[in-house]
């Protein structure tokens, strides 16, 4: 869950919570992420944010980076690439991500796919060979007020 808000046209801020009703599960910790964005005419977006976990048991939180761009085409086609961290820069990822704004229902589809690039210390799903293991895909959707 998250919120952004623009007090200017080009400039902006938001806050993310990831897994914030606790569990037992180590796999899922509670991720709370502070960010900034930058907006360049509605055809370029830049979006940085520092990333803290919180794992039971220990005295400070992880930090990570997640830093992406979008490209908007015609208004309604984006495109997006980035870069991801996690578990304090000890695995690295490659992002990019395609999204479709239906400007009439004030909706945008997104599409992104997360690929693990060197090292892999763990695998996120058991039983499943390693090159499948990289690619993390997601399906999401926005919607305007």
């Amino acid at each position: 869950a998250g919120v952004s808000f623009f007090p200017h046209p080009r400039f902006g801020f938001g806050f993310s919570a990831q897994n914030f009703i606790p569990t037992e599960n180590g796999r899922y910790p509670t991720r709370l992420s502070p960010g900034l964005g930058l907006l360049i005419d509605d055809f370029l977006q830049f979006e940085a944010d520092a990333v803290f976990t919180l794992v039971e048991n220990q005295e400070k939180p992880d930090a990570d980076l997640h830093i992406g761009g979008e490209i908007t085409l015609f208004r309604a086609i984006s495109i997006r690439a980035g870069y991801y961290s996690e578990r304090q820069f000890t695995e690295n990822y490659a992002t990019w991500g395609l999204g479709l704004r239906v400007e009439r229902a004030r909706m945008k589809i997104h599409y992104s796919m997360r690929i693990e690039v060197g090292d892999m210390e763990r695998t996120l799903r058991d039983g499943i060979p390693e090159h499948r293991n990289r690619l993390l895909h997601g399906l999401g959707f926005d919607i305007s007020m």
